[in-house]
């Protein structure tokens, strides 16, 4: 999770689907694809994630919306300029 303005503010910057001025964090679902493969092979790898990251996503937005919150889900982002600013593992 993301709270620094200052990181959030260049975040924005790269992601076209951010709507709205002052969201007050980001929430970024990562995914190890390399331990996936490890533990439950090709499929794990190439398709569960994507479905295991969106139960995440639908559960923290529904979360958000019994506590009268709004969400975004942004797909819509440098991926390699995100990963960097995150200092995220390159796997």
């Amino acid at each position: 999770m993301v709270t620094d303005r200052n990181l959030l503010k260049a975040i924005k910057m790269l992601s076209p689907g951010w709507l709205g001025g002052g969201n007050p964090i980001a929430i970024e679902i990562c995914s190890d694809k390399k331990w996936a493969y490890e533990k439950a092979g090709p499929l794990s790898r190439d398709t569960m994630y994507l479905v295991h990251a969106g139960i995440v996503a639908q559960t923290i937005a529904l979360l958000a919306h019994a506590m009268c919150l709004g969400t975004n889900i942004i797909m819509s982002f440098s991926k390699e300029a995100v990963k960097s600013m995150l200092e995220l593992p390159e796997h």
